[in-house]
């Protein structure tokens, strides 16, 4: 009899080794499973962009139509990431030189204190061609720098705008991130 007990005692005991094993092989292929599409990028969609979910960061309602805001989750930060579009009549003979110096008339009547640290240059965000200026002026009494890329495709003006405080830009690598996701749509 006692050798019966131990044949059962160690087949219950490989039973349960066999079962172990299958359980922590499934845990594994779910791991994998997650682990894989966490890797694959989220976007949000619009009418005229798709852009990479930024995560640790929210996408927050805009009160101004055809503008999308980035916040960090932290919400005790000025630094935020901007996307305005704009709609160009057909026809319309607008460039990028002409858009900054619009821009620079504008932005000048808002911060009186408006410097230009990094003039025009060429870039390219995602699969529009544009410019990249960086420039820095006083919101609500912070000393704010802006670094922004513009461009024109589809008739649609974009313009990508990360704002921090001077010196004090903790993002940058989540704008370049965000700027090589950008994906003009056409209407």
């Amino acid at each position: 009899m006692k050798k019966e007990v131990k044949k059962s005692g160690w087949k219950k005991t490989a039973l349960i080794i066999g079962l172990t094993l299958l359980a922590v092989f499934i845990v594994l292929l779910i791991i994998g499973f997650l682990q894989s599409n966490s890797n694959s990028k989220d976007y949000y969609t619009h009418d005229y962009f798709k852009v990479a979910s930024i995560p640790g960061w929210t996408e927050i309602p805009s009160e101004i139509p055809s503008s999308y805001s980035y916040i960090p989750n932290n919400a005790y930060t000025s630094e935020g990431i901007s996307i305005t579009i704009t709609l160009l009549p057909k026809n319309s003979e607008i460039n990028l030189d002409s858009l900054f110096e619009q821009g620079v008339e504008t932005t000048k009547k808002i911060m009186p204190d408006f410097q230009i640290i990094e003039s025009p240059s060429e870039e390219r965000f995602g699969n529009v061609n544009g410019k990249k200026v960086i420039f820095t002026g006083t919101s609500n009494n912070i000393s704010l720098e802006f670094n922004q890329v513009y461009g024109i495709k589809f008739n649609v003006i974009y313009t990508i705008t990360y704002v921090c405080p001077i010196e004090k830009c903790l993002y940058s690598e989540v704008f370049t991130s965000l700027k090589n996701s950008f994906e003009a749509i056409e209407p």
